[in-house]
């Protein structure tokens, strides 16, 4: 769908759990302008944020392939923008992405 905004002259920002390279490498295939931005905060931290209880029911054995914990996760090798959302507020981490876009924040 980002993809077709493109092609009409829309900025898309995609959010997805993509924990494969090769899905990446697919959604970068098929637009023209894509940036990507790994957001590189660690299990731990994760976790802790968890409002759903996913971590903790994953290891507790009541949830299946959980991305970086009992699934694989294949970081990006040269993503354009990397954000540790530990060490950063909501505003910066926003700031960080335009920035990385070259969007105007207004």
């Amino acid at each position: 769908m980002a993809a077709r905004f493109e092609r009409h002259g829309v900025t898309a920002i995609v959010c997805l759990v993509s924990p494969y390279r090769d899905g990446r490498d697919f959604a970068r295939s098929i637009c023209r302008r894509f940036i990507e931005v790994h957001v590189a905060t660690s299990v731990v931290v994760c976790a802790e944020r968890d409002p759903k209880g996913l971590y903790r029911r994953a290891r507790e054995g009541n949830v299946q392939r959980l991305t970086g914990l009992s699934d694989p996760y294949e970081p990006p090798l040269s993503p354009e923008c990397v954000i540790d959302t530990s060490t950063l507020t909501v505003d910066a981490a926003v700031s960080a992405v335009l920035a990385c876009a070259m969007l105007p924040l207004s």
